[in-house]
């Protein structure tokens, strides 16, 4: 920053003063210090501000270089002649040394000058550049995450939906207390599904409410589906309705309609390491239903939302077999 820039050049010249007044005194070091500083200041401004940005952050690296040469012959002879005519005090930039050798040295301490202040000028360069794109890959992520989180509502909303319609259909007497578990779900999706980590003991109480409501279908569902849970503490945190898919996967395609041995478990233990290992299994129909459901954003999206939130941090293990279905999970809980 500018405040910073500042701060550095006049505690540079300080230090100048400091260096000279070994030599020179100090009315002498204090002007000569003044020019010397400024000169290397202006040098390093003016590469920073304007050659870089407009030749050399273009790729006119021909003209770039033109340029510094042009600084290199003419700054180090202007200081020169500041020094011997403008200060009259004897200095040990001007001193009695050959002129060249003023002028080779001077030439070099530029030469640095422009070194330095292109390398901060690039490192600064990149740094920004790379928070700007860690910025724009967070609001990608963001934006991702709550196009695939939107699509679960709908998704769920959908599947429900075509089982109370079964229901009522047939006149069964669960109907009603399956639309009153189904508004304690939905009251949880609007309400506390909205920052990217929810408790996981509010996330079970989800599932759990979900498997009630599955288990008012028929005694088979409340025979054969059950939902175990080990070691949930207030402080494990996870992402939203992300193991909901899971379990609606298992219970739409388990023969528990027409299969009186078939079963759906599923396990959720969360461990004293903070892991989370989620497993589901159910048993299959010999022939497998086509899904109705437009788009069939079941597991897919769940995969995203694990590789956009849990990036190489989590397993997911699928086993599809002819009669048995598998899925293990495990994800770090926050």
């Amino acid at each position: 920053s500018t405040v910073i820039s500042s701060l550095f050049w006049v505690g540079y010249w300080l230090l100048f003063v400091w260096l000279l007044s070994n030599f020179l005194p100090y009315r002498a070091a204090v002007p000569i210090a003044a020019v010397t500083v400024a000169t290397q200041a202006g040098v390093a401004f003016l590469n920073v501000r304007y050659l870089i940005p407009t030749y050399l952050k273009k790729g006119h690296y021909g003209r770039y270089s033109l340029l510094v040469l042009v600084i290199l012959i003419v700054v180090p002879l202007l200081s020169i002649w500041i020094n011997r005519h403008a200060i009259t005090t004897p200095n040990l930039l001007a001193g009695n040394s050959p002129r060249l050798y003023q002028f080779a040295r001077l030439a070099f301490l530029f030469l640095l000058v422009i070194l330095f202040s292109t390398t901060y000028a690039l490192t600064i360069h990149h740094l920004r550049e790379s928070q700007r794109q860690t910025e724009r890959e967070k609001e990608q992520l963001s934006s991702e995450l709550a196009g695939l989180k939107s699509q679960v509502n709908p998704h769920f909303l959908f599947n429900t939906l075509n089982n109370l319609y079964t229901l009522a259909y047939l006149n069964e007497p669960s109907t009603a207390p399956m639309i009153l578990k189904l508004s304690e779900l939905m009251r949880y999706m609007l309400y506390e599904c909205h920052d990217d980590k929810t408790p996981l003991e509010n996330e079970v109480r989800f599932l759990n409410n979900l498997v009630a409501m599955q288990q008012l279908k028929s005694d088979t569902f409340a025979q054969n589906l059950h939902l175990t849970v080990e070691g949930v503490v207030p402080h494990h945190r996870i992402a939203p309705l992300l193991l909901l898919i899971f379990l609606e996967n298992s219970v739409k395609h388990s023969d528990l309609n027409q299969n009186p041995s078939g079963y759906v478990h599923i396990a959720i233990q969360a461990g004293a390491d903070n892991q989370l290992r989620f497993r589901c299994v159910n048993t299959k129909r010999s022939v497998a239903i086509e899904s109705t459901e437009p788009g069939g954003i079941g597991l897919v999206n769940v995969k995203k939302r694990l590789a956009l939130i849990y990036p190489n941090q989590y397993t997911l293990l699928i086993n599809d077999q002819p009669d048995l279905f598998t899925v293990h999970l495990t994800l770090p809980l926050t």
